[in-house]
């Protein structure tokens, strides 16, 4: 598998993964669990936010955009 392949997959999986999250936060019925299901939920979607900018900036390089 290519890099950036595997990259896109990584980032389907973590953006499902979060959304998953998300729903637990939502539907929570404990203050507890729903406080740090939403710091997981911030921290993944920084996470995927850099991936996906990576993503991006490697595709861009490939054309020839950015050097």
């Amino acid at each position: 598998m290519k890099g950036t392949n595997r990259m896109l997959l990584f980032i389907i999986v973590y953006s499902i993964v979060l959304m998953f999250n998300a729903v637990l936060v939502i539907f929570s019925p404990h203050q507890f669990v729903r406080v740090v299901s939403l710091f997981g939920v911030v921290i993944a979607s920084l996470t995927i936010g850099a991936f996906t900018r990576e993503f991006f900036i490697l595709k861009g390089a490939r054309k020839g955009i950015n050097k």
